[in-house]
């Protein structure tokens, strides 16, 4: 016994099966998608058109013609490519607590060579009676 033959309630060329609102004519799979109006026209499970695939779309994906470039991606330093939409290439920095180039992400991250404010042997700020 045969399940329910597919419908076309709205009359647009798409059955129920792949038509994401069969209520709805303009609503259908290769229907233009803007952007901004929390509609989801093409059946892509996105508002606004995904052109490369990736499941982001635009402005957040930077190249939407590319399915290996979208935010969040794996962005490798050197190659010259922001393949994460951060607007680097390269992962972008963490931690990063003065805004000079050589952060190294420590906890006493000063980047002096002269200051010492993170009480070692050496220094002589820890107030005990040596002083």
């Amino acid at each position: 016994m045969a399940g329910p033959k597919p419908l076309d309630r709205d009359g647009d060329g798409y059955t129920d099966v792949v038509d994401c609102d069969d209520d709805d004519p303009a609503i259908h799979p290769g229907a233009l998608d803007p952007f901004g109006d929390d509609v989801d026209q093409n059946c892509d499970g996105l508002d606004g058109v995904d052109a490369d695939g990736d499941g982001h779309i635009l402005p957040g994906d930077c190249n939407d013609a590319n399915p290996d470039i979208y935010p969040g991606a794996d962005d490798p330093l050197g190659d010259g490519i922001d393949q994460d939409c951060g607007g680097l290439d390269g992962p972008e920095p963490i931690g990063d607590d003065d805004d000079s180039a050589d952060d190294d992400d420590s906890a006493d991250d000063d980047d002096s060579a002269t200051s010492d404010d993170d009480d070692s042997a050496t220094s002589d700020d820890d107030e005990s009676s040596d002083d």
